[in-house]
């Protein structure tokens, strides 16, 4: 034992450990009431470093759920009006049909059908421009890429969110093309024409005939009377309302510019057999109804029967044999089929093809153009532009054999209207369709059809998307003003972390602009005129483009929404509770642990003041020394 009494060393030893023992304790007493393992940053350095950078990464995850929440209420605003512009389009394209239908539409059912299109625009262009989410418009074209250009023939569709504000040049190297295929030779029908009409030397009762027969009349031998009195308009008639003949072959008089009147027999069916029609003056009854009478009466011959020649058909010519044509858009992944009926003009089989082609969404023309001044050759055009992968029309017929100047054209064989398309039937290879070609501002870009596309990496212009529709190259063919206006979301917790959405313009001026094949002024749906057959089938041309573009729109925008930012909230979600994981084993006390430091530090806090107060005695014993 200590034999001093000036310093109690034992008893300074045991208060040191003691203050230990209590420092000990209140940091474990902290522990334990925070719940934190590190309370400030002397508990470990590192540690809180560590944890800090932790927490603001687990608040930014945290915040950026919450950003794309609110960008999913966004997006859902928006679908929400596209719905109801899809809505209405539908709408619109219905009183298109119907306005289309003009052979028992009257001038008042047109304008009451042009009536409610136009309320109809009226209330996309009100969506458009009212569409909110807070105070951001979301449809008027603010919120996506637009602008404007100095061509009419020349539109901006939108970009995405690399396209820079500006106004550039447009220059253009080639413009776009549709493929087509037009047949080699002429739809063909038979002819007679008789020499020059004379004066009628039938008397009295008596009567004689033209007779007809041939192939094209099914060998049948028909007998059309000439009789006293008659004219030439009277002989004409009668072979017209014959119920054999004047079904198959049309009579009228003919004047030659050189040698005057005569009678001219056409087939009403396509034909290309030479002598498939005979006719002959032949004797009937009486001394005057002789054949001779009859010849020098008709310009018919009697001395042998006169037999028809091919010649040009025109639009009225008509389909002798029933066929059945598929369409298929092998590009838009649609078909239809369109039946010919025995009898159809030539006119009439067009329109057909146009109709179920236009019902059917397969971009696909009809046209009969001239030859020799006659419209009498079949053209068909892809509506679409550009090559193959943009614009590529299948059509097949029913017919067997080879296709001829009788039928359609097309016989056992398939035509392809395409870039490289061969040549089928009587139908000549395609020629191919082309895209547009040239540059924005100077910089590189690709042509789609009539979509010319600023290339990816242009400084400027990247993603602008322009609707070329010139017939005519140039340099600066127009100038285009472009405004970005795209949206951006933060859905990351660090900077960057970045995704962009164009919302382009539903305002009816800029709905339908990519329609093809128009024959009327009409450009986009604002500009839909449903008063005239063309306007009405061009309005639901352009009516499809508009709907194929707000769908678009739509599956675009459920994209973003399903792919972005509802996958974002799922991983982030699982990233933040992984974060917090680490930020947890980082900073929080494990209880169980610091209870058990606690209670031994309990026990050493009783136990060091037990030894104190003993230590604090021992000096008292020296004075048994004095004793």
């Amino acid at each position: 034992m200590s034999l001093r009494i000036n310093q109690n060393m034992g008893a300074l030893n045991v208060h040191r450990n003691l203050l230990n023992t209590d420092a000990t304790i209140s940091k474990s007493l902290e522990k334990l009431a925070s719940g934190f393992r590190i309370n400030r940053g002397a508990d470990d350095p590192a540690g809180l470093v560590i944890s800090e950078y932790l927490r603001a990464q687990v608040e930014g995850l945290g915040q950026a759920i919450s950003n794309s929440s609110d960008a999913i209420n966004l997006v859902r605003t928006a679908e929400g009006a596209l719905t109801e512009v899809n809505n209405l389009l539908k709408s619109m394209r219905n009183l298109a049909v119907h306005a289309s239908n003009t052979g028992v539409n009257s001038a008042e059912a047109l304008a009451a059908d042009q009536a409610q299109i136009a309320s109809a625009i009226e209330s996309l262009n009100r969506i458009a421009s009212t569409t909110m989410f807070g105070d951001k418009h979301l449809l008027d074209g603010t919120s996506g890429v637009s602008g404007t250009s100095t061509n009419s023939l020349i539109e901006v569709l939108g970009g995405n969110a690399a396209t820079k504000a500006g106004t550039y040049a447009v220059d253009v190297t080639a413009v776009a093309t549709q493929a087509y295929s037009i047949m080699t030779n002429s739809y063909q029908v038979q002819r007679i024409d008789g020499d020059v009409v004379g004066a009628n030397s039938i008397t009295g009762t008596d009567f004689g005939y033209l007779q007809f027969g041939g192939a094209y009349l099914d060998n049948q031998t028909v007998n059309i009377r000439v009789q006293s009195g008659d004219t030439i308009q009277d002989i004409v008639d009668r072979i017209n309302s014959d119920t054999v003949v004047g079904q198959k072959v049309k009579a009228e008089i003919y004047n030659d510019p050189v040698n005057g009147n005569l009678i001219r027999l056409t087939t009403r069916f396509l034909e290309n057999a030479n002598g498939a029609l005979t006719v002959k003056a032949v004797d009937g009854g009486g001394g005057t109804g002789t054949a001779a009478n009859v010849a020098a009466f008709t310009g018919i011959d009697d001395s042998a029967a006169m037999t028809s020649t091919a010649t040009v058909a025109d639009r009225t010519s008509a389909l002798a044999k029933a066929e059945t044509l598929t369409l298929t858009d092998n590009i838009a992944g649609k078909s239809t089929q369109v039946m010919l009926a025995a009898g159809d003009s030539l006119e009439a089989i067009a329109n057909k093809i146009n109709n179920a082609a236009l019902a059917a969404g397969v971009r696909l023309r009809a046209d009969l153009v001239a030859n020799t001044g006659i419209d009498c050759k079949m053209k068909l055009t892809s509506t679409e532009y550009g090559t193959n992968p943009y614009a590529s029309v299948t059509i097949a017929s029913t017919a067997s054999g080879a296709g001829t100047t009788k039928d359609f054209g097309l016989g056992a064989t398939t035509l392809t209207v395409q870039s490289g398309g061969g040549a089928a039937g009587n139908f000549g290879a395609s020629v191919g369709g082309t895209n547009v070609a040239g540059t924005i501002n100077g910089e590189a870009a690709t042509g789609a059809g009539q979509i010319l596309t600023g290339n990816a990496g242009n400084a400027y212009t990247e993603g602008l998307k322009l609707k070329v529709a010139v017939q005519n190259t140039g340099t600066a063919v127009a100038l285009v003003t472009v405004q970005q206006g795209t949206l951006s979301f933060q859905i990351g917790g660090n900077a960057g972390q970045l995704v962009s959405q164009s919302l382009d313009s539903t305002a009816a001026n800029r709905l339908g602009t990519s329609a093809t094949g128009l024959e009327t002024n009409a450009r986009s749906v604002a500009d839909i005129d449903v008063t005239t057959l063309k306007g009405a089938q061009d309005a639901i041309k352009i009516i499809d483009a508009a709907i194929s573009q707000v769908s678009t729109m739509r599956a675009q925008l459920g994209a973003f929404q399903k792919n972005v930012l509802e996958s974002n909230i799922n991983s982030l979600g699982i990233a933040k509770e992984n974060l917090q994981a680490s930020e947890s084993t980082i900073r929080d006390t494990d209880m169980a642990a610091e209870m058990v430091a606690f209670t031994r530090n309990n026990i050493m806090m009783q136990a060091g003041t037990a030894m104190l107060a003993q230590a604090n005695q021992l000096p008292q014993q020296m004075l048994a020394l004095l004793r």
